[in-house]
């Protein structure tokens, strides 16, 4: 009995090293998608600036 709950601990003991260690290659990425995120967001915002300058600053 004990033999089983002491599999499973190691089992699940390697699936957390699995996971910790996937975290850890993906961790670059995951850093580059937020910069891109980031970029994409204070673009946005610009271009939403500049069309409110242009309907308000040439209305009709």
């Amino acid at each position: 009995m004990f033999d089983t709950y002491r599999m499973l601990g190691r089992e699940h003991e390697a699936d957390l090293e699995r996971e910790a260690a996937q975290l850890h290659r993906a961790d670059p990425f995951r850093r580059q998608r937020r910069r891109v995120a980031r970029v994409a967001f204070v673009a946005l915002a610009i271009a939403a600036a500049m069309l409110l300058v242009w309907l308000f600053a040439f209305p009709g």
